[in-house]
């Protein structure tokens, strides 16, 4: 009836509001490949908790699991791995982000998309203007070869010191 080809087990269950929870195994409705779980779920504005495993609905090819999240502005937590989505291929780590605007902490490993081609980590990064920390090994972007620390960098202003081997070498 809804696609799901081994288990399907609910409690009041509104058709797609899901009131309390729903698991399911090899779920196929909503792209789901091997298991959802899920708590008070509104559809698409996840109220509560979403686990699972091998999602190609938004991208995610292995795990995925958030808590509150209104579809992208994700409002806790969002822990991925392997996600093509934001160009990131392995991991993908973080607490009250807000799309771009990282309120809290993103941490991802071989992350293409700004040009990190090992580790990234921030606390409270509105975008570029980084206004805490920042953590990476092998950074491209700013041609930085081996590592960069920063704290309280706006753009390219305040406090930036990198060190690491290959740039001390170079």
């Amino acid at each position: 009836m809804f696609a799901f080809s081994d288990y399907f087990l609910v409690r009041r269950v509104p058709l797609f509001g899901f009131s309390d929870y729903l698991l399911a195994r090899s779920v196929l409705l909503f792209g789901f490949s091997d298991y959802l779980l899920a708590r008070s779920v509104p559809l698409f504005g996840f109220s509560d908790y979403l686990l699972a495993r091998s999602v190609p609905l938004f991208g995610f090819s292995d795990y995925l699991l958030v808590r509150s999240v209104p579809l992208f502005g994700f409002s806790d937590y969002l822990l991925a791995r392997s996600v093509p989505l934001f160009g990131f291929s392995d991991y993908l780590l973080a607490r009250s982000v807000l799309l771009f605007g990282f309120s809290d902490y993103l941490l991802v490993r071989s992350g293409p998309l700004f040009g990190f081609s090992d580790y990234f980590l921030v606390r409270s990064v509105p975008l570029f203007g980084f206004s805490d920390y920042l953590l990476v090994r092998s950074v491209l972007l700013f041609g930085f070869s081996d590592y960069l620390l920063a704290r309280s960098i706006h753009w390219f202003a305040q406090s930036v010191c990198f060190f690491g081997e290959k740039a001390v070498s170079k």
